[in-house]
């Protein structure tokens, strides 16, 4: 066996057991949060229709506040990052495990947010600012905490970003957008696609109230299902190249 099979099949391994840890964690998350479960997760991949298929039956809006997520539950850097960027006219969303994390009424560890500006526009909006990664460039922007906190960082991606790192594969384009699609929508469900596992592809502007889920997240978050949102394998493979 050559030394890129053994590299590879231990990335793999390691991936695996990662996924263990994070059904596992879920299972903790969700007893803690209050939500009816099942005793124990299911993992169900492949669970998106073929690539270019766009199902817009499943897609919901709903309002956080009957959720009972409060303004307060956000950080104030995540606030402050939010409301410039949509100061400048940009959107800008909380997305990923933090608004899983709000659903489920814990405070999140970290806030992430993803915008339709690209990095170089996300980092002339801030004074301390910049940009770090290469295949998954994010901007590392730094807000002055309160009192004693010091400065915060708060990971700023974009949208443009996501849709580029993936211009090499086969992409749903705004040609093929489905008649009576809101744009925004589109821009949305399209990232939401190369999203890991259904639960951590939601998106929230806390500024109108609204929680975007595209996979039905919410839904494998009640029933404690962790769905991968391309095939485990791919996934596993792309994140071990």
């Amino acid at each position: 066996m050559s030394i890129t099979s053994l590299r590879s099949n231990n990335c793999l391994l390691s991936r695996l057991k990662l996924l263990v840890k994070q059904q596992q964690k879920l299972v903790h998350t969700l007893s803690e949060g209050g939500l009816q479960a099942q005793s124990r997760p299911k993992m169900v991949p492949d669970s998106v229709p073929g690539e270019g298929f766009i199902d817009m039956s499943n897609w919901k809006k709903v309002d956080a506040r009957v959720l009972g997520i409060k303004p307060t539950m956000i950080s104030q850097s995540s606030w402050t990052v939010l409301k410039i960027l949509q100061g400048e006219g940009f959107e800008a969303y909380l997305v990923g495990g933090c608004v899983r994390d709000l659903i489920l009424k814990r405070i999140p560890k970290d806030f992430d947010v993803i915008t339709t500006a690209n990095l170089k526009q996300i980092k002339n909006q801030f004074h301390r600012a910049h940009i770090v990664g290469q295949r998954f460039p994010i901007c590392m922007v730094h807000v002055k905490g309160s009192c004693h906190r010091g400065w915060l960082v708060n990971i700023v991606s974009s949208f443009a970003t996501v849709a580029k790192q993936h211009s090499d594969k086969e992409e749903v384009t705004f040609s093929q957008m489905p008649k009576g699609c809101n744009k925004k929508d589109f821009i949305r469900w399209r990232n939401s696609m190369h999203r890991d596992f259904t639960i951590n592809s939601l998106f929230f502007d806390p500024f109108s109230n609204k929680i975007y889920d595209y996979a039905n997240g919410m839904a494998d978050l009640r029933s404690l299902k962790l769905r991968s949102l391309v095939p485990a394998k791919l996934s596993f493979q792309e994140d071990c190249w």
